[in-house]
């Protein structure tokens, strides 16, 4: 997915507060203990959470159909929310409190749904990752237009890929990892931004 093109990159310390989608994270502690008995068998993928219009596109059909709750998301699905749409999803079988979030004007894909080794495409608009645990062997890979995203540490990741196709990220408390459409590779700690963006030759 990685375009080629000459990026600049710039890591900035990051100012305020690092919140989820609204309506959202924002409530997620407090409810978690009374979802835990629905979702500790969640699969990777299974949708928890739809609001608004969202829409799901299936490994090879053309057609667009609307995202419910309970539906299994499968490598090779896209995910598009409308002006109000926001979608949440599972993360781990095992945690519960790891989900990944889509904010309004979206598109993420689904490009690999294993427990061990979860890869999403994000295409445009903005994406955000609660991690509760990740194992070592574990992989979670986000995947932009100027950088492909590693996550190491459990933590909030904030996730943005504007319509020229710049990405930022941030996150508190956590560890990144990134490869960009260069080749060049970098980890940058937790309370940090980093953007990624194309310059002219």
């Amino acid at each position: 997915m990685l375009n080629r093109a000459k990026v600049l990159i710039l890591v900035l310390a990051m100012m305020g507060p690092l919140a989820s989608l609204r309506g959202y994270g924002q409530d997620r502690e407090a409810v978690q203990s009374q979802e835990e008995s629905r979702l500790v068998s969640a699969r990777v993928g299974d949708v928890t959470r739809v609001d608004g219009d969202v829409w799901l596109k299936r490994r090879g059909e053309s057609d667009l159909q609307s995202l419910r709750i309970g539906k299994k998301l499968s490598a090779g699905d896209v995910v598009l929310t409308g002006a109000q749409g926001r979608a949440e999803w599972s993360l781990s079988p095992g945690n519960p409190g790891s989900y990944f979030q889509i904010a309004p004007h979206s598109q993420v894909s689904v490009f690999e749904d294993n427990a061990d080794e979860m890869h999403f495409d994000i295409f445009q608009g903005e994406v955000f990752v609660i991690v509760g645990t990740i194992d070592r062997g574990e992989a979670l890979e986000l995947d932009t237009p100027y950088a492909l995203l590693t996550v190491t540490k459990r933590g909030r990741y904030r996730v943005r890929v504007s319509a020229n196709n710049d990405t930022d990220a941030a996150w508190r408390s956590a560890k990144l990892r990134f490869v960009d459409s260069k080749g060049q590779t970098g980890r940058v700690t937790k309370h940090k931004h980093v953007r990624f963006f194309a310059t002219k030759e």
